[in-house]
């Protein structure tokens, strides 16, 4: 990184311990969706639909 002076950083750090530190809580944070379930979900969807038709056999001559 590049070069700070010492005074800066001890600056920093008396204003970072001043201020109010936001509590970090797991219950917040609301819980990402299983990439098992997602993939579960996208079979089924994909099982759900119809297969595209094959329409290479009827353009050949």
């Amino acid at each position: 990184g590049e070069q700070i002076s010492l005074t800066d950083l001890a600056a920093a750090v008396k204003a970072e311990e001043k201020a109010p530190k936001a509590k970090k809580s797991h219950t917040a944070k609301p819980k990402k969706p299983s990439i098992r379930a997602q993939l579960d979900a996208a079979k089924k969807e994909q099982s759900k639909q119809t297969p595209p038709r094959e329409k290479a056999k009827e353009l050949e001559v």
